[in-house]
């Protein structure tokens, strides 16, 4: 379902949308990225590296070849208890 989305957020378009088709390639991209983290945490049984992707997909703090970056609690706003 989620891969017919990001078709038709690619190519559904005119030219009347103007400016809204860079907005959706953006938004396209970002889905596929936020997919490709879902199935790599699927993969994994290591608590940390979970935590480690889940922040850089929520932050979109993932590189242009797809790898990603460390995001540190302090970039996602959230106070830790303790």
């Amino acid at each position: 379902m989620t891969d017919d989305l990001v078709k038709r957020l690619r190519n559904d378009w005119t030219p009347i949308y103007g400016g809204c088709v860079g907005t959706m390639f953006d938004a396209a991209d970002r889905i596929e990225q936020l997919e490709k983290g879902f199935r790599d945490i699927l993969t994994l049984e290591d608590p940390m590296l979970m935590q480690m992707i889940a922040k850089a997909c929520l932050t979109g703090a993932i590189d242009d070849d797809g790898k990603y970056c460390f995001v540190p609690d302090a970039a996602l706003g959230e106070k830790k208890d303790g």
